[in-house]
């Protein structure tokens, strides 16, 4: 029984940690675009 929770509960954590990283992406790719306008700008 315990085992069955722990088991969902590293599932649940693995996916909320896929969803993290792929924000990450997310944002670093807006802050590599917009360092990339400022640079064309200068």
């Amino acid at each position: 029984m315990l085992l069955r929770v722990w088991i969902k509960v590293v599932e649940e954590w693995q996916i909320s940690l896929g969803y993290a990283r792929g924000s990450n992406i997310y944002v670093r790719g807006y802050l590599d675009l917009r360092a990339w306008s400022l640079r064309l700008r200068a």
